[in-house]
């Protein structure tokens, strides 16, 4: 069973806070004493003033730049600045991954990575914000605006998870004098957002000074008895029972590379930290990983696994589904030469699969998005999609800026070419045995809030080292179709009386080339009012 819990949520939120007092429930109070003890020791040596208000915060925020003090203006950034991951007892017969995530855009890269390695979602609001929110005119520009800047993480969760895996703590209720009425206004003002309507909502304050809380273990609190609702570990148990499913290792192995680690404690060794998202990692595998960037290019390398460390339970033989942790090498190497981790430099798109896998690989990926589904906002975006627009790919919790190619549609669905905008980027996927890709559905992002579902439908790769053509068949006689011959060399044109239909075909083309091929000729397409077309980039000859 995976039990890997985010919480996530704007800063301020107390989301170190709770990660830390989830970790110390259960000390016994010479350990916890003696434990604070250290941490204040170690804060002051380093030079930086010990906040005793932020003690639980500590146990979470480890780093160099989470411990100093800030100025008002850098306050804003949240004190976070990276994925925290610790190992807590909710009681004897169960253990959870707790996932801290940055509260700040400005992290956003850990921000939404972490979002990817939970299975449940605990996202936190101070209630504060909560009331600002509810002063504002629903459906005002201001009120949109402070939606979209508290509740972007939530839509992202919505459709990269289910929003029955995610719970909503309205935190610091201490702030409101645990006001009755104040929590209600809260909770009828986030019950007013459309995605948040059935999701358990539970509000919690949490005293550092005594180490005690309200609603997170228990209910039964003095300054609360009005509240009739669950705890948020009792919340927490449900949902666990009733969403965790028995995981079957299906032999197609397939891991996202969360980063690499330099340095080790346990050996001094390099490693990296993956998330399992299919099949299981043994000792004494051979695994093929990548893309690294090396010399100024994109390699794959083979590794041979000496040790593996899940996350939070120590040195184990094998990390399933799911799972977070460490793999160490005995040997790496690629067609030419023995390295090392420290020798190459991560890429986004960096994954772990088998040796034996076959992969795709690209950096053209073809899309197709039902449009069947579409509410008038969702089509609206669209509508002023063009060719030459930029749009974000969401890639196992890491958005990549991607270049739109082409676009068209049908009555079902638009068919799209995404290029990403660094033509050494490379993304690559295992298959599997019936020739499908492991992982075909995805995420684009229109807007901060806006998010909809594509499936990918193949991958190629073009390069400047790789020439390739674009075929472009229009119905019927185009008779001005030679005025695209200024685009690029090595242009024919043509008509087929038999079928009705007008050529236009590049040859010899790198991928900037393609780019503004692409654009030039859908303006021209517009601008002619053409409906009915088609186009072939690759020399597959692949129809989209």
């Amino acid at each position: 069973m995976c039990n890997n819990i985010v919480i996530f949520g704007p800063t301020h939120s107390g989301k170190s806070t709770l990660i830390g007092y989830l970790h110390v429930y259960q000390m016994c109070e010479d350990e916890y004493n003696w434990r604070n003890l250290r941490i204040k020791r170690k804060i002051e040596e380093m030079g930086y003033k010990y906040k005793k208000d932020r003690i639980l915060a500590y146990y979470a925020d480890q780093g160099i730049d989470e411990i100093k003090s800030y100025d008002k203006a850098e306050k804003s950034r949240g004190t976070s600045k990276r994925i925290h991951i610790k190992e807590t007892a909710l009681d004897m017969e169960l253990n959870c991954t707790f996932i801290d995530t940055p509260g700040s855009d400005i992290a956003w890269k850990h921000k939404n990575e972490g979002l990817f390695l939970g299975e449940i979602g605990i996202f936190m609001i101070e209630i504060g914000k909560v009331i600002e929110l509810s002063r504002k005119v629903i459906g005002s520009n201001a009120y949109n605006a402070k939606v979209n800047e508290l509740f972007s993480s939530i839509y992202l969760w919505k459709h990269y998870k289910r929003m029955k895996r995610i719970i909503v703590v309205i935190s610091k209720v201490d702030m409101i004098l645990y006001s009755s009425y104040a929590v209600k206004r809260a909770e009828s003002t986030l019950r007013s957002i459309d995605i948040l309507k059935d999701v358990p909502i539970i509000p919690i304050s949490i005293d550092v000074d005594n180490r005690r809380s309200h609603n997170v273990f228990e209910c039964q609190s003095e300054e609360m008895q009005w509240y009739t609702g669950n705890s948020l570990i009792t919340e927490i148990k449900k949902m666990l029972i009733r969403e965790n499913e028995v995981i079957a290792d299906n032999n197609e192995l397939f891991a996202h590379i969360e980063r690499i680690i330099p340095r080790t404690q346990s050996n001094n060794q390099p490693a990296v930290r993956v998330k399992v998202l299919n099949g299981t990692i043994h000792e004494r595998d051979e695994i093929y990983l990548g893309p690294f960037k090396y010399n100024g290019e994109n390699i794959m390398l083979k590794g041979q696994i000496l040790s593996i460390k899940n996350e939070t339970r120590g040195l184990v033989s094998n990390l399933s589904k799911g799972e977070i942790g460490g793999i160490i090498f005995s040997k790496l190497w690629n067609k030419r030469e023995r390295l090392k981790l420290t020798d190459v430099k991560q890429k986004r798109t960096s994954i772990v699969c088998k040796n034996s896998a076959i992969c795709r690989e690209g950096n053209l990926l073809y899309f197709n998005i039902d449009k069947r589904y579409f509410d008038d906002n969702v089509q609206d975006h669209f509508k002023h999609i063009v060719v030459g627009n930029r749009l974000k790919l969401i890639w196992f919790g890491r958005i990549i800026s991607m270049h739109l190619l082409y676009i068209d549609e049908n009555s079902i669905q638009y068919n799209i070419v995404l290029m990403n905008t660094s033509s050494e980027s490379l993304f690559m996927l295992p298959m599997k045995k019936n020739g499908k890709l492991l992982y075909e559905e995805f995420l684009l992002q229109l807007s901060d809030q806006l998010f909809i579902n594509a499936h990918l439908s193949d991958l190629e790769m073009i390069s400047d080292q790789s020439r390739r053509e674009v075929i472009f068949t229009f119905d019927g006689i185009i008779e001005d179709i030679s005025t695209l011959k200024g685009i690029e060399p090595d242009f024919i044109c043509s008509y087929d009386w038999e079928m009705d239909q007008t050529y236009a075909k590049w040859n010899n083309l790198t991928d900037v080339s393609i780019k503004r091929i692409m654009e030039s000729t859908m303006k021209f397409i517009r601008s002619r009012n053409i409906k009915v077309y088609k186009t072939n980039i690759l020399p597959q000859e692949k129809n989209i």
